[in-house]
């Protein structure tokens, strides 16, 4: 079949060759793909918000002590399964996460007040459809 054969000819990535790349993310900030990182987020900010952004285990660990140096987060054993760890935003992470909802707030205070008063209810129920989540039965 057409899987098979391109399978055949594509080239698999080798745990062996991995382990500097891996290294480097658990550095986060301090490792080598900082600026592909930094470029990254300059680039998500000039696009429209992802629905799903993946992340691999190794640079998680990475952003999740970068989190932590700057106290943004707290972090404890999973009383269940002691091999994970429960992450939760801090008092300080808290009041961030507050300060940006204020800032989109006026952002989107700012963009409506752009519009011309006639069409503001249209725009506003426009981008509620487009952001609502599908139900199961139109998934279906």
């Amino acid at each position: 079949t057409l899987l098979r054969w391109v399978s055949r000819r594509g080239s698999m990535t080798e745990a062996k060759d991995l382990g500097a790349m891996t290294v480097s993310i658990l550095r986060g900030e301090d490792g080598r793909q900082r600026r592909e990182v930094e470029q990254l987020v300059r680039w998500l900010q000039t696009q429209p918000r992802p629905d799903v952004v993946i992340v691999s285990n190794a640079m998680l660990a990475g952003i999740v002590r970068r989190l932590l140096t700057r106290k943004l987060v707290t972090r404890r054993r999973n009383r269940i399964d002691k091999r994970a760890y429960v992450v939760v935003l801090s008092g300080a992470g808290e009041e961030m996460v507050a300060d940006l909802r204020e800032a989109t707030e006026r952002t989107d205070e700012a963009l409506l007040a752009s519009v011309p008063a006639k069409y503001r209810a249209a725009l506003v129920e426009s981008l509620r459809l487009l952001s609502a989540t599908p139900s199961a039965e139109a998934a279906e």
